[in-house]
């Protein structure tokens, strides 16, 4: 349908203002109807190609966006600079950050100190890991303003790519602080606000400007807004960060970009709510990587304290508490998980699948459900965790399937082989190579130092230097990496919840052992029982079931070849581990009966 205007409103400027009154109540498409009449009428009218670009970015159609913005780039270099924070926009919304970055560098060249432009280009330098550049942009938005939010998370986020966790620490405590502030102060003024409106009729809402200058509205917004006269008296969305691993504060084109937003952006409590919350779980998991494991979970607890239905939360505090070994009620904070955050609810199915398996009286049926949940997961880990399960249903059946269990647990076996064979050599340790460490934590310092050393280095000094540039490597790929992928780093996800260091760092769970023992008892495979009854103990030297099957293995072997006594040994063992037992009992007779013969057969 064309657009129609009343004759009296043809005039350029009258064409442009009904196109900006169209943008303030949503309409989008008519807007830019509007300002494409204002261009036809003059073209190259630049302030019309800012707002119709604006209203195709709002709308999700970059591709035109671009094109009015780079026509306004190329017309007047030095138009508005908010042009080049919406180029950036686009550039990023197709996954082009390094053009992104360019754009806002021919920015800042030219408005050395725009907030807008140096917040929109720390947060895409920490997407594409320069955290120095990025730090450095964080550091001149906070030296005009200390109490800049979203500038200082920024810093935050920026020492911890770096690798400095002990003064991103700090940062993430600083700007939580200051957060609690400012939602402390907006609260109250709300407050303030409807008493004096149930009070009086007559009240009508303050300018804003009784908002102490410590809190006003660009600082928590994380975004300048277009203050000078060049910007055309209008303020475009954009946002605050959405890098990291928490969830984003917001949604829609409004909340891509931290540096460019709008004044009003997070002043309302329930945002101030939401960015708070966001910073609790960066710090929480930061803590959790340095091996705080009580301090995140005391930030994730009152996370959870503040929203219940934190689904990303919830499922950190129980990993936090399987850290902790605190395991039976880790079930329940995973199980919940599972309802309010469906991107971790694969890896909470394994986890769950893996705490039923190892607790005090075992599940395996409902284990194997819940791993078979969580094999769309795509990891190795999760499918010899269920082959491992499976093998125990297999063993818990009536009748007992012993066959069957020890063919799942073979290639259970198989697959863990083929993960060693893959390896790189220099892979660290964790993820689907095995883990000598605990996983997602900086560790193997000593070691590094000590290979270092026996590689005959030519000096110690050389020795601690290198280890030393090692560990810091670590600490960087641990900072830069994913913080849920490296939780579940593993060969199986036994390691995960297993209680004793020696459990985490095996290359082979102690359970798979255990049941092809008791699988190979039941076939009668006696040296391969007795093989994987001291692989099994190695694991858990404490394990007296092994050992019961061990000694009775030995035993039946030892009698085999007519070496009576230490067989008689070896039952004797069984029954002071099992004293009710009949089984090594009996076997115990007869073996003695056969003594007594082949003694009276010897002496006659």
């Amino acid at each position: 349908m064309p657009l129609i205007v009343d004759s009296a409103k043809r005039d350029l400027t009258a064409v442009v203002e009904w196109g900006r009154q169209k943008m303030q109540e949503g309409e989008y498409e008519h807007a830019i109807q509007h300002f494409t009449t204002a261009l036809e009428m003059k073209a190259g009218f630049v302030q019309a190609l800012v707002s119709r670009g604006f209203c195709y970015l709002t709308l999700g159609d970059e591709e035109h966006a671009q094109r009015d913005f780079a026509d306004v780039i190329n017309r007047d270099a030095g138009f508005n600079r908010n042009v080049y924070v919406l180029m950036a926009l686009c550039c990023k919304r197709s996954g082009d950050f390094q053009n992104a970055i360019r754009y806002l560098n021919r920015c800042i060249s030219q408005f050395p100190n725009f907030k807008s432009a140096l917040m929109a280009r720390g947060e895409l330098c920490l997407k594409v890991q320069e955290f120095e550049r990025a730090r450095s942009d964080f550091r001149q938005v906070l030296q005009d303003e200390p109490l800049h939010l979203v500038a200082r998370r920024g810093m935050a986020d920026s020492l911890r790519g770096l690798g400095n966790f002990r003064e991103a620490l700090r940062q993430y405590s600083r700007v939580i602080g200051d957060t609690w502030q400012a939602l402390a102060h907006q609260q109250e003024r709300q407050r303030r606000q409807e008493e004096d409106a149930a009070h009086s009729d007559s009240y009508r809402e303050g300018d804003g400007r009784d908002t102490p200058h410590s809190y006003d509205s660009e600082q928590v917004a994380g975004g300048g807004e277009y203050e000078d006269g060049q910007d055309e008296g209008q303020s475009y969305p954009s946002g605050h960060s959405d890098s990291g691993n928490c969830r984003p504060s917001g949604s829609g084109p409004e909340d891509e970009m931290s540096g460019p937003g709008r004044p009003d952006e997070l002043v309302e409590p329930e945002q101030l709510r939401n960015f708070l919350i966001e910073l609790l779980m960066r710090r929480a998991l930061l803590q959790r990587l340095v091996g705080s494991l009580e301090a995140a979970g005391s930030d994730l607890l009152e996370v959870i304290e503040m929203e219940p239905q934190e689904g990303l939360a919830l499922f950190w505090y129980a990993k936090v508490l399987i850290e902790t070994q605190r395991h039976q009620e880790a079930l329940f904070h995973l199980q919940t998980s599972i309802k309010h955050h469906q991107p971790t609810a694969l890896a909470a199915h394994a986890l769950i699948g893996a705490l039923l398996m190892t607790r005090p009286d075992p599940d395996f049926e409902t284990a194997q459900r819940h791993l078979k949940e969580a094999l769309p997961i795509g990891s190795q880990a999760a499918k010899v965790t269920l082959q491992i399960c499976s093998a125990a249903v297999c063993l818990a059946s009536n009748p007992r399937d012993s066959q069957g269990a020890v063919g799942l647990l073979d290639r259970a076996l198989a697959t863990l082989e083929a993960m060693d064979a893959t390896r790189p050599s220099s892979a660290v340790a964790g993820g689907a190579s095995g883990s000598r460490n605990a996983p997602g934590h900086v560790a193997g310092s000593g070691g590094a130092a000590a290979a270092l050393l026996s590689a005959r280095s030519r000096s110690a000094e050389e020795a601690r230097w290198s280890a030393t540039r090692q560990l810091v490597r670590h600490q960087q790929d641990l900072a830069r990496g994913d913080d849920l992928e490296q939780a579940l780093q593993c060969r199986t996800f036994l390691q995960l919840v297993a209680r004793e260091p020696q459990q985490r760092a095996a290359e082979v769970p102690a359970m798979l052992f255990q049941l092809r023992v008791t699988a190979l008892f039941d076939l009668c495979r006696w040296e391969e029982a007795v093989a994987d009854c001291r692989k099994a103990l190695i694991l858990d030297p404490s394990d007296e079931p092994t050992q019961y099957v061990m000694h009775v293995a030995h035993g039946i072997l030892r009698s085999r070849a007519s070496k009576f006594e230490a067989a008689i040994g070896c039952f004797t063992k069984a029954i002071r581990l099992q004293p009710v037992s009949t089984e090594a009992r009996l076997h115990r007779a007869i073996v003695l009966a056969c003594a007594a013969r082949a003694y009276t057969a010897g002496a006659s």
